[in-house]
């Protein structure tokens, strides 16, 4: 069992699967535990994000870099 608390989600859009993509990841950038999720619309990637934030308690204020690509790939895709 992981006892590092995870500390920003990642979103993106997997063109090889056509599906959105969610993580939850450490601080370090790796997976946490096996958290993640594949979505069929960018609405549904983004309730799954602030699932997750919200389940661990993910502060935007230690995803403020990964906010912005997330928020930058997401205008890829419009």
């Amino acid at each position: 069992m992981n006892d590092q608390m995870p500390t920003w989600t990642d979103v993106w859009f997997d063109r090889n699967i056509r599906l959105w993509c969610v993580q939850v990841k450490n601080d370090d950038g790796t997976q946490f535990e096996m958290e993640s999720e594949y979505c069929a619309s960018k609405e549904q990637a983004e309730d799954y994000d602030q699932h997750f934030r919200s389940k661990y308690n993910i502060d935007l204020k230690y995803s403020k870099k990964k906010r912005k690509e997330y928020k930058d790939s997401l205008e890829l895709f419009e």
